[in-house]
């Protein structure tokens, strides 16, 4: 999402686990916080989680939080300085809040000052299509009717009445993942997404 959140699914748990045997964390390993679905009769069992999350390295249960969807999926959570991985059981859950994130995030970065509200959407879902896919190729992704036409389900998710991309406070670079600025510099390019990413690649040089 940002240089503070990581976003994926829980299917994912012992390959993230394994991650933080490698060079990503070596010190001080993210905390990864598994948010409970929003569907009110669905539920997890963190000891299961917590199970997995040892089996692939030592102690690593510790490293996890469980929260609730009400909790994090909201601008302020995202935004705050804590760095965690977030991962969600439920794939409309975790579309839901990669999608208004980045809604808010095009529009309060001001790079696309022509665009209106549904051409922002538009842009994010083609986003998300092209991340979903990625992701069904390199890592654990169930099928589903929501990954395989996640492209409208964005566009009708944003699209809805009554539904508003958060309000993101701009923070140059520190808003913005990799992945979508290469995104957006190979399908909607302009000069301030070119500069962002020569000066990204500066900072961690």
């Amino acid at each position: 999402l940002n240089n503070k959140k990581y976003i994926t699914n829980t299917q994912n748990v012992e390959t993230v686990i394994g991650e933080l045997n490698s060079f990503y964390h070596t010190a001080e390993p993210r905390r990864i916080t598994i948010v409970h679905p929003d569907i009110e009769d669905a539920f997890l069992q963190p000891a299961e989680y917590e199970l997995l999350a040892n089996n692939a390295r030592s102690n690593a249960a510790s490293l996890l939080d469980f929260e609730q969807w009400e909790d994090v999926a909201n601008a302020d959570y995202i935004q705050n300085s804590d760095k965690r991985i977030l991962m969600f059981t439920d794939e409309e859950d975790m579309i839901k809040v990669f999608a208004k994130y980045t809604a808010g995030l095009l529009t309060a970065s001001g790079f696309y000052p022509d665009a209106d509200a549904t051409t922002i959407n538009s842009m994010t879902a083609h986003y998300m299509e092209a991340v979903i896919n990625q992701d069904l190729v390199l890592s654990l992704m169930s099928d589903s009717t929501v990954y395989n036409d996640v492209r409208n389900h964005t566009n009708t998710l944003l699209n809805a009445e009554g539904e508003t991309p958060w309000v993101i406070t701009y923070q140059n670079g520190k808003n913005f993942s990799y992945d979508l600025l290469f995104f957006l510099n190979d399908f909607y390019p302009c000069t301030p997404i070119s500069e962002l990413i020569v000066e990204k690649f500066t900072i961690h040089s």
